[in-house]
């Protein structure tokens, strides 16, 4: 793909929330779009009409599609107001001339895209200016697109830390533990005479030591020990489940228009709180402890 190629399309993948006032920002551009053609057209071939054409494909979740003017028309019509729209393909096309503008909601391909192709070099660079700057103000932010890449992959890399840290904490266990244990048994296999409670105990400890079932222990330092890496294991558990959850949690590519609308203003306000609010939240009463500390440290 050459330089002027790739100047006049694009597509980017990510969690693209359309609103109300960038689906009328599309219409006012392929409206002007769409007179502007007109008028080359009948310039280029006055004798014969030129072909011109504009036209907004729906795509609704039952499979189904609709064609309209603009979303403007679309979101005054009743007779499709019980469907839920999830992609479309905004398009104008003439013999010399053609824009076309889609959100996909594919399976592998979640993305807003526009191409345009003028024979008029001005008008072409006209007009990828009027969708850059839609697009660049709909884009989005590049946080959230990382983030939404994750998906599944950070449950998997959340299920492998478990893992590890499993087996960390099994180290921290095991050492002293295991000399523990093995002098506990040393001592009890050194009596003259063993009682019935000191072949339990030799059991237990062979339990603990071959199996480890650190919950039999009664060493008070080593309950300490084991408490705190619990701690760690039910903070990592539930720390890194919420976090997982909120990496997997992000909606598909869709508009506010129809039944979208309370869809996409949900999804706008759960990326305010998720991203936005909480982390300032958790940070700035840390923020302000800290600038605490030093100011009164050195008054």
């Amino acid at each position: 793909m050459d330089k002027s190629e790739k100047k006049r399309q694009r597509s980017d993948k990510g969690p693209w929330l359309l609103t109300e006032e960038t689906l009328e920002n599309i219409d006012a551009v392929m409206e002007k779009a769409f007179n502007q053609f007109s008028e080359a057209e009948k310039k280029k071939d006055e004798k014969h009409h030129s072909y011109i054409e504009k036209k907004l494909t729906i795509g609704f979740k039952d499979g189904t599609s609709a064609d309209f003017k603009s979303f403007k028309e679309f979101a005054v019509s009743e007779i499709y107001s019980n469907l839920k729209p999830v992609q479309f393909s905004y398009e104008i096309d003439s013999t010399y001339n053609k824009i076309n503008i889609a959100l996909m909601d594919g399976w592998l391909d979640r993305s807003f895209q526009y191409y345009v192709r003028c024979e008029d070099d001005n008008l072409e660079d006209d007009f990828i200016y009027d969708i850059n700057k839609i697009y660049n103000a709909a884009k989005p932010n590049e946080l959230i697109m990382v983030i939404s890449k994750f998906g599944i992959l950070s449950w998997i890399i959340f299920l492998l830390s478990l893992v590890v840290i499993y087996f960390v904490q099994n180290n921290q266990y095991k050492v002293p533990i295991g000399n523990m244990t093995r002098n506990k048994i040393y001592q009890i296999l050194s009596k003259e005479e063993l009682a019935k409670e000191d072949y339990l105990d030799i059991i237990k400890y062979k339990t603990i030591y071959d199996m480890g079932f650190y919950s039999l222990m009664e060493n008070d330092e080593l309950i300490i020990v084991r408490n705190k890496l619990n701690k760690i294991w039910n903070h990592c558990l539930i720390t890194g489940s919420l976090l997982c959850l909120i990496l997997t949690t992000n909606p598909k590519a869709t508009f506010a228009v129809g039944k979208n609308k309370p869809k996409v203003k949900f999804w706008k306000s759960y990326y305010r709180v998720i991203y936005y609010f909480i982390p300032v939240a958790i940070i700035l009463p840390i923020l302000i402890s800290i600038v605490s500390q030093i100011i009164m440290k050195y008054l």
